[in-house]
């Protein structure tokens, strides 16, 4: 729903993008990346915001 809602806001999404959300797994994680897919003014706003969870995921996983 994450990349369905990303496309239909700003056409296209990077296969990057695409990639990295399809590797998360943790729904809390979803829900907030969904959200801020609906909410984001771009793909780069958006793309922080994954970059910042990815990290923070990753650190709570050590």
């Amino acid at each position: 729903m994450i990349l369905e809602a990303l496309d239909e806001r700003f056409g296209e999404v990077p296969s990057l993008i695409s990639e990295t959300v399809n590797q998360i797994e943790e729904r809390n994680m979803l829900r907030t990346l969904l959200r801020q897919a609906i909410r984001c003014a771009s793909l780069k706003e958006f793309e922080q915001a994954l970059n910042g969870q990815s990290r923070a995921d990753k650190l709570g996983k050590k």
